[in-house]
């Protein structure tokens, strides 16, 4: 690595230009990007980190796994890389490597509701006990995030409990109205029990009055 201070500056620009073209779905500009970045400094973690990110994007897990796993080895206490390791795991089925690599991030950031909610995920149909309290966690640690709200009620769903499901998407999509895996959810869960929609009709009922009454204090 350099101590240039101004070669270290044109770095960063390009390690930023490349994660907002993999956020915006640009991804092999991204990955030539991250690809010239490693060819100048082999095994720079936050390049690594990128591509690992972008491998598992594209649908192409077990490279990202490869990517990440240098990233780790450079920088071993990072709760993000851990975290997007363990998605790779995941995505390939590994859930036992997926669950020591998600552990790991979590003795080094426990407040992290991400992975809270990733390892709720991981957890669901094994122990789903477990899952509930990490998606529980994630709820708490951040409420605005609708990911956590939607993974509580596919487990609920799938323990019967279908009118806690159900208010758990609603949740979900309170929180992002286009929320699509939430709204489809939702639509699928009505779908198949209709007795629940009156139920919902009045959540949501209640939801529009209570806004109405704030609304009204702020400009009274």
């Amino acid at each position: 690595m350099s101590n240039d201070p101004l070669k270290t500056l044109r770095l960063q620009k390009r390690l930023d230009a490349a994660a907002v073209a993999l956020v915006e779905g640009r991804l092999e500009e991204a990955q030539a990007i991250y690809g010239q970045i490693l060819a100048e400094e082999p095994g720079h973690a936050p390049a690594l980190h990128g591509l690992g990110v972008l491998h598992v994007r594209a649908g192409r897990p077990d490279a990202g796994e490869q990517c990440l796993r240098q990233a780790v080895e450079a920088e071993p206490e990072s709760p993000r890389l851990l975290n997007d390791l363990g998605e790779a795991l995941r995505l390939q089925g590994k859930k036992a490597e997926a669950r020591a690599v998600y552990d790991e991030a979590l003795r080094l950031d426990p407040e992290d509701a991400q992975l809270h909610n990733n390892l709720g995920a991981l957890l669901l149909e094994d122990d789903p006990e477990s899952a509930r309290q990490h998606f529980l966690d994630a709820i708490r640690l951040a409420p605005e995030d609708p990911h956590a709200y939607n993974n509580l009620g596919v487990l609920l769903e799938h323990q019967g409990r279908h009118a806690d499901a159900l208010a758990c998407y609603e949740a979900a999509v309170t929180v992002d109205p286009a929320y699509q895996v939430a709204l489809e959810n939702h639509r699928a869960l009505l779908g198949k029990h209709p007795e629940l929609l009156e139920a919902s009709l009045n959540r949501l009922l209640a939801q529009a009055e209570a806004l109405l009454a704030a609304g009204e204090a702020k400009n009274g």
